[in-house]
């Protein structure tokens, strides 16, 4: 959501709201990863989705003051991203959640479902159009042409 903010506050002249931002939120996410650690990787995770929030607003308040760019122009810039994220997600943890009470290896349920997170988003990036989806058109035909 946020990975050139920082590049383009800087090349706008705004350095400075860039080095408050990242002055502000780093030592918060190693107050919170070290915090977290005492937990569990989940906690971890938790404390790295915070901490990502929490820069993801800094930034886009900035960049509204500066060029007018709003949480639904975020929105609409990365809907198709969302819901093929959301599409991958719900079905890995789902058949997961199937396999484990089946199969009691823990590397077998984790290539299973990595097998079928991949197969899922494949499908799901045709099926929604995503903007990846044109690669992966031009990749099976230059693969048809290599094998033919």
């Amino acid at each position: 959501g946020y990975a050139f903010a920082g590049e383009l506050l800087g090349s706008m002249g705004q350095a400075g709201a860039r080095l408050r931002i990242t002055s502000l939120t780093t030592p918060l996410w190693a107050a919170l990863c070290l915090a977290a650690a005492f937990f569990s990787l989940q906690a971890i995770a938790l404390a790295a989705a915070v901490q990502s929030a929490l820069v993801l607003v800094l930034y886009l308040r900035q960049l509204r003051r500066l060029i007018g760019f709003t949480v639904g122009d975020l929105f609409r810039a990365t809907r198709s991203s969302v819901l093929l994220s959301a599409c991958v997600i719900l079905s890995a943890a789902a058949f997961r959640a199937a396999l484990a009470s089946h199969i009691g290896s823990e590397l077998l349920i984790g290539l299973a479902v990595g097998v079928v997170a991949a197969v899922v988003w494949v499908a799901a990036a045709l099926l929604i159009r995503h903007p990846l989806a044109g690669e992966l058109q031009t990749m099976t035909r230059a693969a048809r042409s290599w094998i033919s």
